[in-house]
């Protein structure tokens, strides 16, 4: 199933950087895969627009937080300003997101005792999961230090990760706070709860335990 991401754009002053940052996210996406064998949800390059009055409401209508658990009641998009658009394949459901700061971390610990209850085939979700994680860790301190920045993916019920906002990887943000090389991730905040997230999930398909020690 093919859907999109609508992203505003606040001023016109950073609409070109916010564009800029969209299409380098969606080039590392696609590297990424390539070489990598990443997976990710981003199936073209960005695109401006400008909202019209038909397409404000819409929007304004599906305003949801990334975690599903409450709409946002502010109308963010208004009639006539520039905002950015992408196709993206829809995630699959049911899924968990996986996080390092908090507003990810709380509910990724309070959903996955009922997700792990829509697993199935738990030794082969272990299995798929070990390898993905792998593959995620490779990434991160191998091949793209600045993911650990806010670290999120989502988790399907087969084990897949799947990796989520590149875009964060060039925000302006990121200048103040760089992750290029091994050494800068020694004191990252997410690292040792990368550790304890993968022991979790381990934990919660072979003993059914999902405690966070």
């Amino acid at each position: 199933t093919i859907g999109y991401l609508v992203a505003r754009s606040s001023t016109k002053e950073n609409r070109k950087g916010r564009f800029e940052s969209l299409q380098a996210a969606y080039a590392m996406a696609q590297n990424l895969t390539n070489t990598q064998n990443a997976q990710h949800f981003l199936k073209a390059p960005p695109a401006q627009i400008v909202i019209s009055p038909q397409l404000a409401t819409r929007l304004n209508q599906n305003l949801w937080s990334e975690n599903g658990q409450r709409p946002f009641k502010t109308e963010r998009f208004q009639v006539n300003t520039t905002a950015f658009i992408q196709r993206v394949q829809v995630a699959p459901s049911p899924h968990l997101l996986i996080g390092c700061v908090e507003s990810k971390m709380g509910p990724f610990q309070t959903q996955l005792r009922s997700f792990m209850q829509q697993v199935t085939k738990k030794e082969a979700f272990l299995e798929t999961f070990q390898r993905s994680f792998k593959n995620v860790r490779q990434l991160i301190f191998d091949v793209e230090p600045c993911l650990i920045k806010d670290f999120q993916v989502f988790m399907d019920t087969t084990g897949n990760l799947y990796h989520l906002d590149f875009d964060r990887c060039f925000s302006p943000e990121s200048a103040t706070k760089k992750y290029t090389s091994p050494e800068d991730l020694e004191e990252a905040p997410c690292r040792e709860t990368l550790v304890e997230i993968e022991k979790r999930i381990t934990r919660a398909a072979t003993e059914g335990d999902i405690s966070f020690q």
